[in-house]
């Protein structure tokens, strides 16, 4: 039989729109977009967010945020499959989760660990037959954008932010 040709595409948006917050809690998100701007680690996440999400601007980056009773980053992989010519594209939504009961020194770790997982391009598809949860679970802890980067950036962020008297944090 002929092998089909698949083209991936990874496109990231946003799973919903930024206009669907309240003013109050945008600007919350803002703020803490411009507190982890200010190490130079966290510029680089979030520069790094802006070519990937094409964005004109780190602010609009906040578009991506969302407030929750727990941090997290969700990605959903969207398949879109032509079959008269055989070619697929993938599209990636992000959203991140911020807890937001916690004080913004905490908030802005957590978001500076979550960036490292949602830039992070995936390394492992989740349509792959072969695909084993041990691969799975190594990427998902050692590989770039797993939990051992995350943390190493979240690390990074406070130690920079506190080196110039911006906050201090307990972890």
């Amino acid at each position: 039989g002929a092998w089909l040709s698949l083209v991936s595409l990874f496109v990231s948006q946003p799973l919903a729109s930024a206009e669907t917050l309240p003013k109050a809690s945008l600007e919350r998100l803002q703020g803490v977009v411009q507190v982890l701007a200010k190490a130079p680690s966290g510029r680089r996440l979030l520069e790094g967010a802006k070519v990937l999400w094409g964005l004109d601007d780190i602010k609009q980056v906040s578009q991506y945020l969302r407030w929750d009773s727990a941090s997290r980053t969700d990605a959903v992989l969207i398949r879109h499959f032509d079959p008269k010519s055989g070619l697929e594209d993938r599209e990636r939504k992000i959203t991140i989760y911020l807890r937001a009961e916690q004080r913004l020194e905490e908030v802005v770790l957590d978001l500076a660990h979550e960036l490292a997982h949602a830039v992070a391009k995936p390394i492992w598809d989740p349509y792959d037959p072969e695909l084993s949860a041990g691969d799975y679970l190594y990427s998902s802890l050692e590989g770039p954008g797993g939990e051992v980067e995350a943390v190493l950036q979240e690390c990074q962020v406070g130690k920079e932010l506190r080196s110039l008297a911006q906050f201090s944090a307990s972890r």
